[in-house]
């Protein structure tokens, strides 16, 4: 007599989907049938949550980011102008003003501007995105979602999707939240400085009720 395989069915007609870490098999009957989860397929969550080194994968790609953000203006930003600005003049602002929050972004993380990248730290600002770096992937996401298209946004989400696979729900949460805002690479960003960051905050999701800090705080 011969065995039947594992994936046989009675019904022709299947549906495949991930729920709690399973596969189920949906036939005509309605009945669910659970298969363990392929040993060697790494999109399992209980799977991608076994991959050793994760500090060290981070810190892989920290200094990987460190060190392509030379390479990128010089290929991509040369005749792009900078702002010219300093974090002493950022200090100028007003309280309350996009301006001043930049400032207390730079200060409080002990960063400097990046000269012809300075709307990078606008973004970290204005999303209220942290600084490690799965947050930094997470913003790449949040931004290609919205419409801002980049080759170093897209290598980014690309390298984190493969190096740090266990934070796949962070960047999805982040992908959902982006297309929720508008078009931040339309904005003229300079010319914000002194406008209040409450309202700015709220122009930038199409439904102003969608909590998209609270969701990503749950998952860091």
């Amino acid at each position: 007599m011969t065995t039947r395989p594992f994936y046989w069915f009675n019904t022709s007609k299947i549906l495949g989907f991930i729920a709690n870490n399973q596969i189920l098999l949906l036939n005509n009957h309605n009945h669910v049938r659970p298969i363990k989860p392929f040993p060697y397929f790494g999109f399992q969550s209980t799977l991608i949550m076994r991959i050793p080194f994760y500090q060290l994968r981070c810190k892989f790609l920290e200094k990987l980011f460190e060190i392509s953000v030379y390479s990128y203006r010089l290929l991509f930003k040369r005749k792009k102008e900078g702002w010219e600005i300093t974090v002493s003049d950022l200090r100028k602002y007003e309280v309350g003003t996009l301006g001043r929050s930049l400032y207390v972004f730079l200060h409080h993380n002990g960063f400097e501007v990046q000269n012809k990248l300075e709307s990078h730290d606008v973004f970290h600002v204005l999303t209220e995105t942290g600084t490690t770096v799965p947050e930094e992937i997470s913003m790449q996401f949040r931004l290609f979602a919205c419409g801002k298209r980049s080759i170093y946004g897209s290598i980014t989400m690309a390298l984190g999707a493969l190096v740090i696979p266990e934070k796949h729900q962070l960047y999805r949460s982040s992908y959902r939240i982006g297309k929720r805002m508008v078009d931040l690479s339309t904005w003229d960003l300079k010319s914000l400085l002194n406008e209040p960051i409450s309202e700015l905050r709220k122009q930038i999701y199409r439904k102003h009720e969608f909590q998209s800090q609270y969701v990503i705080q749950k998952l860091r």
